[in-house]
């Protein structure tokens, strides 16, 4: 929506472990559980999903502005 506008909004997706630990193994590390989310932002400005996006590390992210996908550095290599 915010694209059709013209409004440069970009997607992130994160990941993180949980806190607790569980002895389901699907989608398990270390018998922690992993966790994803996703969020929007405009410039610097939190659209929705930015109060929780702190404990998530970022892995992509997509602007529409340029169509570009940009993989964060900390996941190189």
């Amino acid at each position: 929506m915010l694209g059709r506008r013209g409004i440069p909004a970009t997607v992130h997706f994160g990941m993180a472990l949980s806190d607790d630990e569980t002895t389901d193994q699907e989608a398990t590390v270390g018998g922690r559980r992993m966790l994803a989310h996703a969020w929007v932002t405009v410039g610097r400005t939190g659209v929705v999903g930015t109060p929780a996006a702190g404990r998530f590390a970022v892995v992509a992210r997509f602007t529409h502005e340029t169509g570009d996908h940009e993989t964060d550095d900390r996941t190189a290599g």
